[in-house]
């Protein structure tokens, strides 16, 4: 589970789903190369109080922040910077590569499955 701020009103949402959902910045979250726009950031505010949401980008991570805020590590449960080179999980640092990420917390669940069954 994760917590949401977004920056302005710092309120904690928690968010109860194994679901990940992911976006690209530009052209999806934003303008090609512009800021979000409020209406985006309240459509991702209520969406993360269903799922967790996470964003994949090709640029860097201050270049995320100049189109997503200075936030942005806070407003994802999961970044993934430089074309999934760099991954962020709950704004920390966690994996140089998407893919290890993600087989490394397939991993994890599937151990606590395992557990669960004994």
């Amino acid at each position: 589970m994760a917590k949401m701020t977004d920056g302005a009103d710092q309120e904690n949402v928690t968010t109860p789903s194994d679901t990940i959902v992911l976006f690209d910045v530009d052209g999806t979250l934003t303008k090609p190369r512009l800021s979000i726009e409020p209406p985006m950031m309240t459509t991702l505010k209520k969406l993360r109080q269903k799922v967790n949401i996470g964003v994949v980008g090709g640029s860097d991570l201050p270049k995320q922040k100049e189109q997503l805020g200075p936030t942005t590590l806070q407003m994802f449960d999961y970044n993934f910077a430089e074309n999934g080179v760099v991954a962020y999980e709950d704004s920390e640092w966690k994996s140089s590569t998407w893919k290890q990420f993600v087989m490394h917390e397939m991993r994890r669940k599937s151990d606590c499955i395992a557990e669960d069954a004994m």
